[in-house]
């Protein structure tokens, strides 16, 4: 039940840990930009507002990965730099982005672990200000019928990981993200009935009020 705790999460929402661990004498590839057509450019130029106009979302989430492993729970994201995933039972995890760092916690073990925010895939898209011209690349452009996608990495090669981005075209809004690691396993994340712009409180991403909750663990979540 531990590992496959910390298997779940460590592929998390996709977007919280690097994608992929290097061997420390390896440098990982050089990430090219995509080959966009002028439709495509705009299009992309269209995401970048978009995600620069996000201020919250609040959403019922499941994440689904290839090695068969299919979770569900609470999503919060405050831009800049803020977000909450709340993991349902059997998955005793919480973990919050207070703007600066992202905390892991176990309320099981009683166990927490911290990262900074910037180091992540995390700043792709919480990051305070989103350039697709000066700090992220586009490695990749998908159109459906109903959906657009976009494969992002960020242009600093110190940080690994490529995350993919997929938003409706009717509304335009975000819908998906996804990421592959270093074992090949492809995680997506899916937004259920998402809610923008509305107001979240701010203990939401308080990392000391994780205390209360792993001594209080099982009690209703916070809202």
């Amino acid at each position: 039940m531990v590992f496959l705790r910390k298997l779940i999460v460590i592929v998390t929402v996709g977007i919280l840990w690097t994608s992929a661990v290097q061997a420390a004498n390896e440098k990982p590839a050089k990430a090219l930009p995509a080959k966009l057509t002028p439709s495509e450019a705009a299009t992309v130029v269209k995401v970048e507002k978009y995600l620069n106009s996000l201020t919250t979302i609040r959403s019922r989430f499941i994440q689904a990965s290839s090695n068969g492993a299919i979770s569900e729970g609470w999503a919060y994201v405050q831009r800049p730099g803020r977000f909450r995933f709340e993991y349902d039972p059997p998955v005793p995890v919480v973990i919050i982005a207070d703007g600066w760092w992202i905390g892991y916690y176990d309320l099981e073990l009683e166990q927490k672990s911290h990262t900074l925010v910037s180091s992540t895939p995390a700043s792709l898209l919480v990051g305070e200000k989103i350039s697709f011209k000066k700090d992220i690349i586009v490695t990749a452009y998908h159109q459906e019928k109903d959906f657009i996608s976009l494969s992002i990495t960020s242009s600093d090669e110190d940080q690994e990981g490529v995350l993919t981005l997929t938003f409706s075209k009717e509304p335009f809004r975000l819908r998906q993200w996804s990421i592959i690691d270093a074992q090949g396993i492809h995680t997506d994340v899916t937004l259920m009935k998402p809610e923008f712009g509305i107001t979240l409180k701010k203990e939401l991403f308080y990392q000391e009020n994780e205390v209360k909750l792993i001594r209080k663990f099982g009690q209703k979540k916070p809202s």
